[in-house]
């Protein structure tokens, strides 16, 4: 249970994230990649999809007795939390034009 706690708080932290981008011109544009740009699709399928909302509902699956393995929602967290600083790099050094 503790671990489907923890995914919510990161979507919760994601969202305020976010948020935090609208406020000064130069992070509207790193908003912009993540929302609508090159890295859209990228960062929400392997970071959000597989690293956080598919383990929450394999949890939940476990919960409820219905799921044979417990490693694999730890593995896919550790999956999205190590893709998502690549995601970041990326959207940074092509804010500059160069290569991360």
């Amino acid at each position: 249970m503790i671990d489907v706690i923890a995914i919510g708080v990161e979507l919760f932290l994601i969202v305020h994230l976010f948020m935090g981008f609208w406020r000064p011109p130069k992070h509207i544009q790193a908003a912009g990649l993540f929302l609508g740009g090159a890295y859209t699709s990228q960062f929400w399928i392997f970071v959000v999809g597989i690293g956080l909302i598919l383990p929450a509902l394999m949890e939940l699956f476990e919960l409820n007795g219905k799921a044979a393995s417990s490693k694999i929602p730890a593995y896919l967290v550790l999956f999205g939390g190590v893709d998502a600083p690549f995601h970041h790099r990326r959207s940074r050094a092509d804010q500059r034009g160069g290569d991360f």
